[in-house]
């Protein structure tokens, strides 16, 4: 009889995921830091549509972060779990009273 065990080595982690195909009724993304990104990874369309807000082909190239067992051996061990929407890169620099002041110059 096979139990599923989780791996003390190798503990759930937040990892980026991307949006690589999508069907009607299915998506999947691919995790680079699981496996190079170099397999395809099953996911919830739906809950991917209503965390960013758009559907079908529009999500191809979407980013996410999941919560998934990266020292899986198989898709099937990842069991990716708490989709979130990826934090956006920030596109400008940060203004002036953002910044440290300068101390001793």
């Amino acid at each position: 009889m096979a139990r599923e065990v989780e791996s003390t080595h190798h503990p759930r982690a937040r990892t980026l995921a991307r949006v690589a195909r999508v069907r009607a009724d299915r998506a999947w993304v691919v995790l680079p830091a699981w496996r190079a990104g170099a397999i395809l990874v099953l996911a919830p369309v739906g809950e991917l549509e209503k965390l960013l807000g758009r559907h079908g082909r529009d999500l191809l190239g979407a980013e996410l972060t999941v919560e998934v067992n990266l020292g899986a051996l198989l898709d099937s061990e990842l069991r990716p779990a708490h989709w979130a929407t990826a934090e956006p890169a920030p596109t400008t620099p940060p203004a002036p009273a953002d910044l440290p002041a300068l101390v001793g110059v």
